[in-house]
């Protein structure tokens, strides 16, 4: 039933500047008691991440659509739907001019930092990771959350960061904070 869900089309659609797309991932499995009994219930998990153009509620109705389906063909199915948190996905202008500050200043730290590991040029892109930006972005403050330091295998036991990069990322958002309040007076 969950593979099936995948199938539906909620995960990996793209959009400009959101290149890894959206996701579906079946987070956590359980039920039952023991091994040697069939289990009288199951319940899943599902993390889903949205792109802006996509809305949550469209995408809750397309799974209770699929789980009522379920139900009509199979007269012992039954399901509880519940959403535990539902967040917009969201998109700083990239014409904003903190963006613009922060992409000079960060090209500029890098390069003097003799860092070979990134490009000169601060790519704009979406970021996948979780943050609370999109809470913060719905008052008008401009969220960078892409740019930063090197790193991979996020949430995994080998996850790592360079340390190198740590100062360089620093003094172009320092720099790009000092930049942007004091033009802004």
């Amino acid at each position: 039933m969950l593979l099936h869900w995948q199938k539906l089309q909620l995960e990996g659609q793209t959009e400009p500047l959101f290149e890894f797309g959206s996701t579906f991932n079946i987070a956590q499995i359980g039920g039952g008691e023991a091994i040697n009994v069939v289990p009288d219930k199951a319940e899943a998990f599902i993390d889903i991440r949205l792109l802006p153009s996509q809305q949550a509620q469209s995408i809750v109705q397309t799974i209770e659509e699929e789980l009522r389906n379920l139900q009509r063909s199979s007269s012992d199915f039954q399901y509880a739907l519940e959403v535990l948190q539902s967040e917009p996905a969201y998109l700083t202008d990239p014409h904003h001019p903190f963006v613009q500050i922060l992409r000079k200043n960060a090209a500029h730290y890098r390069a003097v930092s003799g860092s070979d590991i990134v490009d000169t040029d601060l790519a704009l892109v979406a970021n996948g990771a979780g943050s609370v930006g999109n809470v913060i972005s719905r008052l008008g403050i401009p969220i960078i959350n892409a740019y930063g330091c090197e790193s991979g295998n996020v949430h995994a036991p080998n996850e790592w960061l360079n340390l190198k990069t740590i100062e360089p990322v620093f003094q172009s958002y320092w720099a790009s904070l000092v930049q942007f309040c004091l033009d802004d007076e």
